[in-house]
């Protein structure tokens, strides 16, 4: 069987964790894992527990969020982005420009 293979990024911390967990699982259970299929069965283990991993999403602070760290009025550099593409494709209309 054929698999496509993507790259997903993921933070230092939780990089250091899968690491960890692939660790404990050799050491404890004897079970050897790549980090490929550690992050598969983590897959599997979110989708047939989707209220809890719902629950566990939802109790992360809005200050840890990152769009919370966005500056409250962002500053208009004048130029034509994807942000007015959105608007125009949301609303219909040309942004008005400040």
């Amino acid at each position: 069987m054929y698999t496509m293979s993507t790259t997903i990024r993921i933070k230092e911390d939780k990089k250091q964790s899968v690491q960890e967990l692939l660790a404990i699982l050799f050491l404890e259970e004897g079970l050897k894992l790549n980090g490929q299929d550690a992050v598969g069965a983590l897959i599997d283990l979110g989708t047939s527990h989707k209220d809890e991993l719902i629950r566990q999403i939802r109790e992360t602070p809005l200050e840890k969020d990152f769009v919370w760290k966005m500056p409250k009025k962002p500053v208009n550099w004048g130029i034509r982005d994807a942000a007015e593409n959105v608007h125009k494709c949301l609303y219909g209309l040309e942004r008005k420009r400040e």
